[in-house]
C-alpha cells in the first residue's frame, strides 16, 4: 500500500531524505514541484506540437 499525502511516515521520509542531502525539506519539496512542473510542461508542449 502506498502512504497517502497526510501520512506522517511519508513526510518523515522526506525529511529524512532532505537532512541527507543537508537541505531544508520545505526547499527541497519546492525544488522536486519545480522540476516536476517544467517536465509537465514539456510533456504538454510535445503534445500540443
Amino acid at each position: 500500500m502506498s502512504p497517502t499525502p497526510g501520512d506522517p511516515r511519508m513526510l518523515s521520509r522526506i525529511k529524512r531524505v532532505a537532512r541527507s542531502r543537508f537541505l531544508n525539506y520545505q526547499s527541497m519539496m519546492k525544488q522536486w514541484l519545480a522540476e516536476r512542473l517544467e517536465e509537465e510542461i514539456r510533456r504538454q508542449d510535445g503534445i500540443n506540437k
